[in-house]
């Protein structure tokens, strides 16, 4: 496999075998964090928000800035491997 390169938009090419083995397809997002001297990039599934609706528990009707905040919390704690006891 070759070495992506970064264009002067600051794009990447996932290469072929790693979409396919992440089932990465167009229009999936991707999470980028940065951990030590190295970029994670997480891939999160085309879904709406309105699809998460209720994924959080509670009946309180959340505003999409509130559920949009929740959701990006959510997948930092996956994706860090914590579990929802450690942020209680």
């Amino acid at each position: 496999m070759g070495v992506p390169r970064v264009t002067v938009k600051g794009q990447v090419t996932i290469p072929r075998a790693i979409r396919s083995a992440m089932c990465i397809e167009a229009g999936d997002g991707m999470v980028f964090m940065i951990e030590g001297d190295r970029v994670i990039m997480v891939p999160i599934k085309r879904r709406s928000l309105t699809e998460l609706r209720g994924a959080f528990g509670g009946e309180k009707r959340l505003s999409r800035e509130d559920e949009r905040r929740l959701v990006h919390d959510h997948v930092a704690r996956h994706v860090l491997g914590a579990t929802h006891d450690d942020t209680e």
